[in-house]
């Protein structure tokens, strides 16, 4: 795994965390981004894939922190209006 050979590289790991979501394995994609950004906490690409991953997952309060967050760091809103078409209560 991609992970176990460059555990520190955060990029790859975000690469990864896609193919994951991509393969229909939200949780385990959460998982590991959550895994990068506790080594890496100001990783806008990793919170970038993380509002997709929790969109994914329907947990709608989550992704807004992901991007509050994203948006504390400098970045541009992302999914924005995708997030706030969804009902709150919609995890």
């Amino acid at each position: 795994e991609l992970l176990a050979d460059f555990p520190s590289d955060a990029q790859d790991t975000v690469l990864l965390d896609i193919a994951k979501l991509r393969n229909g394995k939200p949780g385990q994609a959460e998982k590991l981004l959550l895994g990068v950004l506790a080594r890496k906490p100001r990783h806008r690409q990793a919170y970038k894939a993380l509002v997709k991953v929790r969109l994914a997952r329907k947990d709608v309060s989550g992704a807004r922190k992901a991007m509050e967050k994203l948006r504390s760091l400098g970045g541009r809103p992302y999914l924005e209006d995708e997030v706030a078409l969804l009902p709150p209560e919609n995890k």
